[in-house]
């Protein structure tokens, strides 16, 4: 029986449900022993809850432009009365529907919406333009009007009576990258966000080293029939003529999907944003204009997450008061910590001013998989740690992978790529990868391996043809041969050549991806690629085997297939020496 972690995934929330006045009613809050205690993922004792029911109210915000958008928030209530006092609002935009309605109710949106109201924040939720009930045309997903929108929405909550001037953002994934682009508005009132799970900069993220990832399954060319059915309307547009008349606009939007199948180099232009889109739409342009506000930032990332390589590079690249915390989790997963209670410290600290010494710890809270003595989760004050050490392990004869270095000049491995691999990034299970790849293999690990960090490969190879994408996996072997992949990079040949990066890239090679800058390979001609792979935290035990596996697919990419399939060459030999270092930690 394998005991390999599975990444927790994030669960669905507990529906809540409003009567015909807009009210909800709470479920009891858990008992609270009144002890003061506050560290990741626990807290008591500072602040209770108060509130055990809201009142929801719906309506139009205008934006400068004149355009509307769709605006819930959520007021605390005591026994059925709504709160008359300002209170801090903790508030999120979004392409999901700020709110849902089934079989006629409405059920409010938000992530971890009952611990805030009950603890005396008022909620609100914004649709963004071209979505939901809001007006407005999209030209492209993650559009720069989110920018000037994003501030308007906050500061327009600023001026409400309901709040009382202090405001922090929520949301991961495409939210968290709204909350970035609002932040790379300027609104003069945000004072924190916490922002899970999202990009950086928008081409390594979503094309990372050229090769582009599937949309995934939010896919958001929802046809009009289908935003009309889902979509809610505001307070006293119960005929839906606002709501109808908001979606016939989104029928001018541009398609949200396009890009990231079609704009394969960095600096291609987008007719429909009318610019470089990736340059154009990603919050590393406005990395200064986002540190120039002051806002504090906590960062929520996963090891298994997608966005993982961001969320490190992110965290590096801001220079305001800022946290990050990152779990054995897959995209915008939390299980096994109390976030809830964590998103609660942060905004009790900087929008109630509880001194709950969150911002007196160390600024990294880094979860290492199968780590010895209970240790599991621990403080960092830095990435990548500065005990980590590279260590190399060689691509050799027969598939083994080892310390040595190759002494037999000429050797190497040939290759038909396939490209029916079923594997993901996202699944953990290698069995079909391994069946299909280029196979390398250690000996039995004689003491636990701690790898945290980047590791990197180096790969010498050639192809018949002019390019193809090569994707490198590193996986853990257990003794009865289960197996698990921890993690992997993956790069187009084309797209090699490295440069210096404009930001902080945590030392990585850093591929510009240019339309000027791909070169394809030559013929038969051994050809360097170095590829980063995302970074993990993990231990493989002793007793355990190593495996790294080289294939020219993965499922869910938009991946080069040739027809017949590229031949590739792995070369193995000291002049051309292949291999992956990883960066361990000693114990």
């Amino acid at each position: 029986m394998s005991d390999f972690p599975m990444p927790a995934r994030p669960g669905m929330p507990v529906p809540l449900t409003l009567d015909e006045k807009g009210f909800c009613a709470l479920p009891p809050a858990p008992p609270a022993d009144g002890e003061k205690r506050s560290a990741p993922g626990v807290y008591s004792g500072y602040t209770f809850p108060k509130y055990n029911g809201f009142y929801r109210h719906s309506l139009y915000v205008p934006v400068r432009d004149g355009t509307r958008l769709a605006l819930d928030y959520y007021v605390p209530a005591l026994d059925g009365a709504e709160e008359k006092e300002p209170l801090p609002v903790v508030w999120q935009f979004t392409p999901y529907g700020r709110c849902s309605c089934r079989d006629g109710v409405i059920r409010p949106g938000g992530s971890h919406l009952a611990d805030f109201i009950r603890h005396g924040y008022v909620v609100a939720g914004a649709e963004l333009r071209g979505t939901g009930a809001s007006f407005g045309i999209r030209e492209a997903t993650n559009n720069p009007y989110d920018q000037t929108d994003g501030r308007d929405v906050n500061e327009w909550i600023w001026r409400q009576p309901w709040c009382n001037g202090r405001i922090g953002m929520v949301g991961g994934s495409y939210v968290g990258q709204t909350i970035l682009s609002t932040l790379a508005g300027q609104p003069e009132h945000l004072r924190c966000a916490f922002i899970t799970c999202t990009d950086f900069n928008k081409f390594d993220g979503w094309v990372r080293g050229g090769v582009a990832r599937r949309f995934g399954a939010g896919n958001p060319d929802v046809p009009l029939e289908v935003q009309l059915a889902s979509a809610v309307p505001v307070d006293g547009d119960e005929d839906r003529t606002l709501l109808t008349r908001a979606v016939k606009q989104h029928a001018l939007n541009g398609p949200q999907v396009g890009p990231f199948e079609e704009l394969h180099h960095r600096d291609d232009w987008s007719e429909q944003a009318d610019g470089e889109y990736w340059n154009l739409v990603s919050a590393s342009t406005y990395k200064d204009r986002i540190n120039g506000t002051g806002a504090a930032i906590y960062l929520h990332g996963g090891l298994f997450d997608v966005f993982r390589r961001d969320t490190f590079i992110l965290y590096r690249n801001l220079t305001v008061p800022k946290k990050l915390i990152v779990g054995p989790w897959y995209h915008c997963g939390e299980t096994g910590l109390d976030m809830a209670a964590e998103q609660l410290r942060f905004f009790d600290y900087w929008l109630k001013d509880v001194p709950n010494g969150i911002m007196e710890e160390s600024p990294i809270y880094l979860k290492t998989q199968f780590m010895p003595g209970g240790k599991d989760w621990a403080f960092y004050d830095r990435w990548p740690l500065k005990e980590a050490e590279n260590r190399s392990l060689f691509f050799g004869e027969g598939g083994t992978l080892s310390p040595q270095a190759p002494q037999t000049e000429g050797e190497g491995d040939d290759y038909a790529a396939r490209y029916d691999i079923a594997t993901g990034v996202e699944s953990g299970d290698p069995a079909d990868l391994d069946a299909k790849a280029l196979v390398y293999t250690s000996a039995p690990l004689e003491t636990d391996l701690r790898v945290t960090g980047h590791p990197l490969a180096s790969l010498w190879v050639s192809a018949d043809r002019p390019d193809a994408d090569f994707f490198v996996c590193l996986t853990d072997v257990d003794p009865e041969g289960a197996a698990f992949l921890v993690t992997e990079g993956h790069l187009r040949a084309s797209h090699r050549k490295t440069a210096e990066p404009p930001y902080d890239f945590l030392g990585l090679p850093w591929h510009p991806s240019g339309a000027g800058d791909v070169k394809p390979l030559r013929s038969g001609q051994p050809t360097r690629l170095d590829i980063d792979l995302m970074p993990t935290s993990y231990v493989l035990r002793k007793g355990h085997r190593i495996r790294v596996e080289i294939s020219n697919h993965l499922r869910g990419f938009y991946a080069l297939e040739a027809d017949p399939p590229a031949k590739i060459r792995l070369h193995r030999d000291p002049r051309y020496p292949s291999y992956i270092a990883l960066p361990v930690v000693e114990a």
